[in-house]
């Protein structure tokens, strides 16, 4: 059973935002020139940790629903090629049920021909 609290889709999202938010901070901690320097060194280390983490986390993240995603196709498609192998089959007794039958009525018509 999956107990993920978000949906699935929305987990890349969630890391290229981390991502984004992270370079935004680094970036107003190098604009801004009102933060002093040990502030702004442990801002940028946050920042690139954020930034490292959350575009790792939605790259992975992406990777596994596309990996996913690609799966339920190859099932899907496996489900459709054995349907279709099912009629196939079926079609093919019904065509030899109804040349027997068929084959039947002519020798009972002709019963000389054989």
């Amino acid at each position: 059973m999956n107990h993920q609290i978000l949906d699935p889709h929305f987990n890349p999202v969630l890391g290229f935002v981390t991502a984004g938010l992270s370079t935004a901070t680094i970036w107003l901690a190098e604009t801004v020139s009102q933060v002093s320097p040990v502030s702004k060194g442990w801002i940028e280390v946050g920042g690139t940790i954020g930034l490292i983490g959350g575009l790792s986390y939605g790259c992975v993240t992406l990777w596994k629903e596309i990996q996913r995603m690609n799966a339920d196709a190859r099932n899907e498609r496996e489900v459709h090629r054995a349907e279709v192998a099912a009629l196939n089959a079926e079609i093919r007794n019904e065509k030899r049920d109804q040349n027997d039958k068929l084959i039947e009525v002519l020798n009972k018509l002709d019963p000389d021909h054989r």
